[in-house]
């Protein structure tokens, strides 16, 4: 099933591993430019270069979701 993202932004957070990476690395590879959120940054890294490395495009943010100002940094 295609999800037609061309053009749109996907925020994962959680993105550093497991289901969070996978679905960094769908929402990539149907045309969203991802955002990966998570504390864990040299996971986070890594999911960047899987979505890259698959075509995709994808920014890593360092984000604390328990900090409403983490979220907000992580939005803007």
């Amino acid at each position: 099933m295609a999800l037609e993202l061309d053009g749109k932004t996907a925020i994962v957070t959680g993105g550093a591993s497991g289901i969070g990476r996978e679905a960094a690395k769908r929402f990539g590879s149907e045309g969203a430019n991802v955002v990966v959120a998570d504390v864990a940054v040299d996971g986070g890294k890594k999911t960047v270069d899987h979505v890259e490395t698959d075509g995709g495009s994808a920014t890593f943010v360092e984000t604390d979701v328990t900090d409403p100002d983490d979220v907000e940094a992580m939005v803007q």
